[in-house]
């Protein structure tokens, strides 16, 4: 059933285990089957609300016809505290739809929690009054990481901002869930 190198590999791993004085944590390549098989992860509500100004987009690339963004935020999350947060962008203007949304929060202890643009709830402006200038965009979000203790994070979020095309900034309320801090545990729960 397993061939005849198995013995061979199984008789290696137990000389090999049985030499280790300490327990290892198994260093596997993130998304494998095995890396995502091998591990629980408690997840825990996220809420976050923030306050976005423009910063400066020279730098960022985006596909052709689109516009590069950076918005530059101070709020206030769960798991996080106070923070403060850098978000690029591309979007496609006339359509409203962006192609590209990644940023980083930092919490007042230096730890990073990182985000994307979740491809199946994209972000899109949901409501636009030319008159007026007043928008509102949402989409969703995928943690992708961190530092600190969101080293490893994982989790999904929605956001929902609001704002004035004549007035620099907007408001923005994040909510979702995402691996609980330090919750990444090897094994079985």
């Amino acid at each position: 059933m397993f061939g005849r190198g198995f013995p061979c590999l199984a008789a290696t791993l137990a000389i090999v285990s049985a030499c280790s004085e300490t327990p290892t944590t198994p260093q596997l390549a993130p998304g494998s089957l095995l890396a995502s098989a091998d591990r629980t992860v408690k997840t825990v509500p996220f809420k976050a609300f923030q306050t976005q100004t423009p910063g400066d987009p020279s730098g960022v690339a985006c596909p052709a016809g689109e516009t590069p963004g950076v918005a530059t935020a101070e709020g206030t999350g769960s798991h996080l505290g106070d923070f403060t947060s850098v978000t690029i962008t591309c979007i496609n203007a006339p359509v409203g739809v962006w192609s590209r949304v990644d940023g980083t929060f930092t919490a007042a202890n230096g730890d990073e929690l990182e985000i994307e643009m979740d491809a199946v709830n994209f972000a899109r402006v949901i409501f636009f009054d030319a008159g007026t200038g007043d928008f509102i965009s949402a989409g969703g979000l995928n943690v992708v990481g961190g530092t600190g203790r969101f080293d490893g994070a994982t989790g999904s979020m929605t956001f929902r901002s609001t704002g004035n095309v004549f007035v620099p900034g907007a408001f923005t309320t994040i909510v979702g869930e995402i691996s609980s801090p330090g919750s990444i545990k090897w094994g079985t729960p």
